[in-house]
């Protein structure tokens, strides 16, 4: 098999330990801001329950979600969702609908640290699409929403197919 021209595994077990991690953390700095405060353990403790029982559900949902895999083929897609594999012909891909669900705030004109330092942190929900048929969803990084353009971009070129990228942005 050859080399697919973009892969992406998103794996969203590790998406979720990182904002449950950022869950306890944001209850650890609030139940020591209400110690400090009220100087009262039993206020501190009771204050950080909802919190715990968020990240202890986001944990138990982690079990419950599968794994998605998409590679792109000159020729072919393939899906990976799980312990199920499906191949589907390049052409079978109608559009890709591109969805921001993290976005970063940047300020235009105003430059403290070179550009190239600054990671970008947007993260983007993209489905690909047969007809009215969604195939796969998968979360990704800006860089490589960047690479999928270029790849469909690409397969548009040269195999003369039209993959309608539609973005849905906030306004």
């Amino acid at each position: 098999m050859s080399k697919p021209l973009w892969h992406v595994i998103e794996d969203p077990a590790f998406i979720i330990t990182v904002y449950a991690g950022i869950v306890i953390i944001m209850m650890l700095i609030g139940a020591i801001a209400i110690y400090v405060i009220t100087q009262s353990i039993f206020d501190s403790a009771l204050a950080s329950l909802p919190p715990i029982f968020i990240a202890l559900i986001m944990v138990a949902a982690k079990m419950a979600i599968k794994r998605n895999e998409v590679a792109l083929y000159p020729d072919k897609i393939v899906i990976i969702r799980g312990n199920e594999k499906r191949e589907l012909p390049i052409y079978a891909i109608t559009r890709v609908r591109v969805r921001p669900v993290i976005n970063t705030v940047r300020i235009r004109g105003v430059r403290f640290i070179p550009t190239f330092n600054v990671p970008r942190l947007s993260t983007w929900s993209v489905t690909f699409m047969s007809g009215n048929e969604e195939l796969v969803k998968v979360w990704i990084n800006e860089n490589e929403l960047d690479r999928l353009r270029s790849v469909i971009n690409k397969i548009c070129r040269e195999r003369l197919l039209c993959i309608n990228i539609e973005n849905a942005l906030l306004s």
